[in-house]
């Protein structure tokens, strides 16, 4: 075969070749920490993929008790969404 030969099949084969996307990575999974697919499940998960994760009884457990945090995180969010504002205003923006 010569190189002429192997560039006009080759050129001919690339103009015809429909670009094909890149899969979409899988979701990073709580439970274990890693990426797999949904359909794939961690050692333990009991079943629960509401939250687009497996979910453990372990990781469960956890969860449950950072419950009370969710306040404490929305008073920090607003006194810095505050203090954003407030530069933003003292710079001249709106």
């Amino acid at each position: 075969m010569s190189v002429d030969k192997y560039d006009d099949e080759t050129a001919d084969t690339v103009s015809q070749a429909t670009p094909q996307k890149p899969p979409k990575p899988d979701p990073w999974c709580l439970a274990c920490g890693c990426q797999h697919a949904h359909g794939l499940h961690c050692a333990g998960c009991n079943g629960d993929h509401s939250a687009g994760y497996c979910m453990t009884d372990q990781l469960a457990a956890q969860l449950a008790r950072v419950g009370h945090l969710r306040p404490l995180v929305d008073r920090a969010a607003d006194r810095l969404y505050d203090q954003v504002l407030r530069v933003v205003r003292s710079q001249g923006g709106k």
